[in-house]
């Protein structure tokens, strides 16, 4: 399923797509990366494609899903609940009653929340492809016309009848009593919803263990609403009845954020304003945020994303709440837009918040402009960089949050000074971050995140050990950046979190010799004893120190050896942000010890991901390597391999062994030597419990998987 939006971004499109095919992109043009998408799609005997919010006319073909011409395709669409269609429109369409939708999708919770249905057909690119079902949901019946979508496969969905707008406000509000005093209420208000699931569910969400009061006055309310007006207020009315302002705060945020928002950006987000109360660690950010995320969805205001580390939001919500910002909180909000000229001097004097979000700049950042209640400044340039004026921040005294993306910062030294208050300072895929701006930026004492990912900084300024409230470091995909002095890093000693993979800082000797670098060592990385969190890549084997770390982390990313070699697409690398812990070890083992790294062998005892490349000098993955038999383990890759002969070998033991209890995905790939995936018959549940695929590649040697007598552990308890 995919968010398409006002304004189709066809790489992000075609990542939500690759994620819920569990394949990784590595392509750089949009071409390549949707002959990647549809041939993987060719192998799906039985894919749904859902494509949301569908605004304006777009090419299949681009995103990876296999098409015909026009006049033989057969696409079966819907459309969603309309302002523009008239009544002439209905009786052209065919007509489906919403209250059969649930019977028809696989959620019937989101099927009655959005007044939807899934109804398919398919899709022949070419003789020997069946094809997939692709459903596609819209507000306007012209934009289907316009992808030529037939009159036949065009479906309007009806508002819901009399009896199921009850029945569904009841539900969602939990009243089971049908001679309860409220009942009375329920069917009215259902009523004055003009029967419109979205309108129903979440209102009845807020009214959800309300007294006898609030639900009068909100039947009075509705009453004196038009149809137009009804998803806002509803939307209104849950905002209004949330518990706290911290809530309320924090639902306004996720609807100024993209659709299918990271999880992480709002945590941060929350972070650098800091309005979370009694909350001081990143960890106790990221558990509040979630339970604040936990009740916007219960209270119907927000949706599960496509992944558990994203949440988004309809987009009848959204308006409304964006709204509500501009009118409660003086948020001035712009996505995808024209700014030709700045709000006047008054407007500006009062915003709390500024969101420009790839937007078209037409207008000169100039110097000192006053917004002296700023708090969060977010500007994503669209395009080339735009360049920062002297002087643009002086007045931002106020300023809490600084996000600028793609900016020039040749102008940004001047002023950045005066934001003594910023907790969070964001300078990515930015040009011209100089020494000097560095070296202002050790001055903002108050900083909790900093973040110069993607931009062209060279060298860290040793300034920076003076932000001892520091918590989260990002210098990840800093191409640029050679330096990184002794002792910068191991004086954050706030530090939760760290990112700095795809850098090409050469790091120093861990050992107290002198060599030709006076760079960090990954040795002062053991220092920072808050670190739950690290991104990071090490390129050679000697650069590890003897004490390794990662036992205390709580989550990695680690990847040692080369990481510029392609990986195959069987093996998914987690996102930057995603908490796993993921460790790739892509140079020879027989180029060193493994069993004289204790603490890398230690780290097999609570992997969760775990890809071995040109990992010679071990036969054995299971004796040789954690007799434990990797107990979080969810998904292995072995790739380019000699000397392994099986994940286990027999062995004459006194007891049954245990391994791979959660191993869900196992992929093997040029293993030249491979006899046997696992030959021993003395394994014991839950062994290989969990297992669902298994991928072999290239495996010449291969005689068998496994003995029939262990297909008994391959049957999966779980419901």
């Amino acid at each position: 399923m995919a968010n398409l939006g006002k304004i189709l971004d066809i790489r992000k499109t075609q990542g939500h797509i690759a994620d819920m095919l569990g394949i990784t992109l590595h392509e750089e043009s949009e071409y390549a990366r949707a002959i990647r998408i549809k041939e993987r799609l060719k192998k799906e005997k039985n894919a749904l494609i859902i494509l949301d919010d569908v605004c304006t006319k777009f090419d299949l073909d681009m995103l990876g899903i296999p098409s015909q011409s026009a006049d033989e395709k057969q696409k079966n669409l819907i459309l969603k609940e309309g302002k523009s269609f008239d009544h002439e429109a209905e009786t052209e369409t065919n007509q489906i009653d919403v209250s059969s939708i649930a019977q028809q999708n696989t959620s019937s919770e989101d099927a009655q929340t959005k007044g939807t249905s899934i109804g398919s057909s398919k899709l022949k690119a070419e003789e020997n492809y069946k094809g997939c079902k692709v459903l596609m949901i819209s507000e306007v019946k012209q934009v289907l016309g316009q992808m030529d979508v037939k009159e036949n496969y065009m479906f309007l969905v009806n508002t819901i009848n009399v009896d199921d707008a009850k029945k569904l406000f009841m539900k969602k509000v939990r009243i089971d009593d049908k001679k309860s005093e409220l009942e009375h209420l329920a069917a009215e208000i259902s009523q004055k919803c003009y029967r419109l699931p979205m309108s129903i569910v979440t209102t009845a969400k807020a009214l959800r263990n309300q007294n006898h009061l609030v639900w009068q006055e909100t039947l009075k309310t509705l009453e004196r609403q038009k149809l137009t007006g009804t998803p806002e207020y509803s939307t209104k009315l849950s905002y209004q009845l949330l518990e706290n302002e911290e809530l309320k705060l924090t639902f306004l945020l996720c609807a100024c954020m993209d659709q299918d928002a990271l999880v992480s950006d709002l945590v941060r987000l929350c972070i650098g304003l800091g309005f979370l109360e009694g909350i001081y660690t990143v960890t106790e950010a990221r558990d509040k945020v979630q339970i604040l995320l936990m009740k916007l969805k219960e209270s119907g205001l927000l949706s599960n994303s496509y992944s558990v580390s994203r949440f988004t939001m309809q987009n009848l919500v959204r308006n409304a709440a964006l709204l509500t910002a501009s009118e409660q909180k003086q948020f001035f909000i712009l996505t995808k837009g024209k700014l030709d000229e700045w709000p006047d001097e008054d407007k500006l004097k009062k915003y709390t918040a500024i969101f420009l979000r790839r937007c078209d700049v037409n207008v000169e950042f100039s110097g000192n402009i006053k917004c002296s209640k700023l708090k969060l400044f977010h500007f994503e340039n669209n395009g080339r960089h735009f360049k920062i004026p002297k002087n643009f921040f002086q007045e931002m005294k106020e300023l809490r949050v600084l996000i600028l993306i793609g900016a020039d910062l040749s102008g940004l030294s001047s002023s950045i000074k005066f934001l003594r208050k910023l907790r969070k300072l964001c300078l990515e895929q930015c040009s011209n971050l100089d020494d000097k701006l560095c070296t202002d930026i050790g001055e903002l004492k108050n900083l909790r995140i900093l973040s110069f990912s993607g931009s062209d900084i060279k060298s860290l300024s040793v300034a920076l050990t003076q932000l001892s409230k520091l918590q989260i470091l990002d210098i990840s995909n800093c191409s640029k950046l050679k330096v990184i002095p002794r002792g910068v890093i191991s004086n954050l000693t706030s530090l939760e979190e760290l990112y700095m993979s795809n850098i090409s800082t050469e790091w120093g000797s861990h050992d107290g010799e002198k060599s030709q670098t006076e760079n960090a060592s990954l040795s002062e990385l053991a220092d920072l004893n808050l670190l739950k969190n690290i991104d990071l890549q090490i390129p050679r084997v000697e650069l590890l120190p003897k004490d390794l770390f990662f036992n205390n982390l709580h989550s990695y990313k680690i990847v040692i050896g080369s990481s510029n070699r392609h990986l195959e697409p069987e093996h998914i690398v987690p996102e930057k942000y995603e908490l796993l812990r993921y460790l790739a070890i892509r140079e020879k083992a027989s180029d060193f010890d493994i069993h004289s790294q204790k603490g890398i062998k230690m780290s097999f005892e609570r992997v969760e991901s775990l890809l071995l490349e040109e990992f010679n000098g071990v036969q054995d993955i299971f004796f040789e390597l954690n007799l434990n038999g990797f107990p979080f383990l969810k998904q292995l890759s072995i790739v380019s391999n000699s000397s392994i002969l099986s994940l286990i070998k027999p062995k004459q033991r006194s007891h049954s062994e245990k391994a791979f209890p959660k191993l869900e995905s196992l992929y093997l790939h040029k293993l030249k030597n491979l006899v046997q995936v696992c030959s021993c018959k003395s394994l014991s549940e839950p062994s290989f419990h969990k297992l669902k695929v298994i991928k072999v590649k290239l495996c010449d040697k291969l005689k068998n998987v496994f003995f029939a007598s262990m297909a008994k552990l391959l049957v999966s308890r779980d419901n």
